[in-house]
């Protein structure tokens, strides 16, 4: 049919997509699992424009009748079509008569669906073709603070959207179903739902079994129950954990059915969505009993503990309330219990129990800096300090302490490490610092820092390109490519959507005061461009204790 659906259009427009979208070549694959935010998107671009629109039905499994609807759709002459729900046609002769037209046509074509195409996307009429995938439609945590202001009028407070974010994984349509539970509530009440956000929601379970539970064959919904109790899955764990063989298959067929089932690693690992994981958790309960649920977690922590994933194991005997077991592992091997930063399981316990602990103590302060709370990280690892008894666990935390003294004590004086000569550079001597060594990325960062600082935008741009290309996922890449990003800016270049990539990656690696700083270099380009919104992340900065990311957003503010 030509045109949009008239409820189609609706939701939080998100330029960074829809340019993207504006951007895109001939052919255009959005593909992302249920309640992704895909037929949104694509209507928001239709929007205004001649655009072809076809919806497929379970019929349209008769190729030449297909391929007769799709001519009747464009015969219009559209700007470009649209086929949705495409992921009917994947495996039938329907997919070969969507191929053929592809090569044959001149439109722009962008095809939604919730499982790759197998289109031989080698063929040189397809010519290139754009992926827009979940990740892409992920809602980042400022994009969550702006749909509950601006489109469900409830507006939620900075930290608290960044947790929603979090704990949805920014899955559209678990924002929605968050929304549909908590709406016209006061706001302390929708605050307390998120910190209890469970897998309960009325709503949450009814979508769920009906867009993805219901769809699975009869093994595979019994399967992802028995396997929820796994934060990182593999076929090894799967198999053990309910003594069978076929883990890898039925792990690849969830994959493969796009059931809130990813992996990052081709099938070495996968991972359920979070929301899932809690509906499937609650299922559990009902089935096993909470008894029996947390001897099933007793039974996954001790899987998990053989292969040495101590961090998981001990979130595991956490869930079966087998404190000794947590404690063992805490005072056998915290370094590693805590390793991930990204791990909030701590947060779970209670805080006398944090406050008795020094490896908990030493990862609550490690959280704390990532959110950019020196001065509070800063005395927890004091505390830390004086609970170790081990002098390596101590000279650790110190060592880690001493790294933010200079940021929180102006009578410090910075020494010759990466974190000391951006101090020194901040404090007025940015040509000093910036000669220092360059043996690791973090050094590239401080010396790009330092020489910005010091109005040499250029130098800076030059060095971090020709630096050796390093890791996204850590500090060291994240604060690279922001650097560069900054010493670009300062050359008279406008932010991208790179600025948006460098958020989310942050987000991922659970830095939120990074993450918070690359939302207000959003606001400097394109249709975002907003000096308001850099100065509201400003002030979350300085509600949430981040005072240097407070002074960083109030820059970018003045900017805008």
């Amino acid at each position: 049919m030509a045109g949009v659906r008239g409820d189609a259009a609706g939701g939080l427009v998100r330029p960074r997509l829809l340019a993207r979208l504006d951007r895109a070549p001939g052919l255009t694959l959005v593909v992302a699992p249920a309640g992704s935010g895909k037929t949104t998107l694509l209507a928001q671009y239709a929007a205004g424009q001649d655009v072809a629109w076809y919806r497929l039905a379970p019929d349209d499994n008769d190729p030449e009748v297909l391929a007769a609807r799709l001519a009747a759709a464009t015969s219009t002459a559209p700007s470009a079509l649209v086929v949705d729900d495409f992921d009917l046609a994947i495996g039938t002769p329907a997919e070969d008569a969507v191929e053929r037209l592809l090569g044959t046509t001149a439109l722009p074509v962008f095809v939604a669906s919730r499982r790759l195409p197998s289109f031989n996307l080698s063929r040189a009429e397809l010519g290139p073709v754009a992926l827009v995938t979940a990740d892409d439609l992920r809602f980042r945590s400022w994009e969550v603070e702006r749909l509950f202001g601006d489109v469900y009028a409830e507006p939620l407070p900075p930290a608290d959207a960044a947790t929603l974010a979090r704990r949805t994984e920014g899955w559209a349509a678990g924002l929605h179903l968050f929304h549909l539970s908590t709406g016209g509530r006061p706001l302390p009440e929708r605050r307390r739902a998120i910190d209890s956000l469970s897998g309960r929601s009325r709503f949450a379970r009814s979508y769920l079994a009906r867009t993805v539970l219901d769809e699975l064959p009869s093994p595979l919904p019994d399967f992802l129950r028995r396997t929820c109790v796994f934060h990182v899955l593999t076929a090894d764990r799967c198999d053990r954990l309910l003594a069978t063989t076929d883990a890898q298959a039925r792990l690849e067929d969830l994959e493969r059915r796009q059931a809130l089932t990813t992996t990052d690693d081709d099938g070495a690992t996968f991972r359920y969505h979070e929301v899932l994981r809690r509906h499937l958790e609650t299922a559990l309960v009902e089935e096993l009993g909470e008894a029996g649920v947390r001897d099933w977690y007793a039974t996954a922590a001790g899987l998990l503990e053989d292969d040495g994933a101590v961090a998981e194991a001990a979130a595991a005997y956490l869930r079966a309330e087998r404190w000794p077991e947590v404690f063992r592992l805490l005072r056998d091997g915290g370094d590693r219990v805590i390793a991930d930063p990204n791990d909030a399981w701590p947060e779970r316990l209670p805080p006398q129990l944090v406050q008795g602990s020094p490896w908990l103590s030493l990862a609550v302060a490690r959280r704390l800096v990532a959110d950019g709370r020196i001065a509070a990280a800063a005395a927890r690892y004091r505390h830390a300090e004086s609970l170790f008894t081990e002098p390596n666990a101590r000279h650790l935390a110190a060592t880690e302490r001493r790294a933010l003294d200079a940021w929180t004590d102006a009578s410090a004086r910075p020494g010759a490490r990466w974190p000391d000569r951006v101090r020194a550079a901040v404090r007025g001597r940015p040509l000093d610092a910036a000669a220092g060594p360059l043996a690791a990325p973090e050094d590239a960062f401080a010396t790009a820092t330092a020489l910005l600082l010091a109005g040499h935008a250029g130098e800076a741009t030059t060095l971090l390109r020709e630096r050796a290309p390093v890791p996204d996922g850590d500090f060291a890449g994240l604060a690279v490519r922001l650097v560069a990003l900054v010493a670009a800016v300062a050359s008279g270049d406008r932010p991208s959507d790179t600025v948006d990539a460098i958020g989310a990656d942050a987000e991922r690696a659970g830095l939120p005061w990074l993450a918070r700083l690359c939302h207000a270099f959003t606001t400097l380009g394109g249709p975002e461009r907003d000096a308001a919104a850099a100065r509201r992340v400003a002030a979350a900065a300085e509600a949430a204790g981040d005072a240097w990311g407070a002074l960083l957003a109030s820059g970018v503010a003045a900017l805008a």
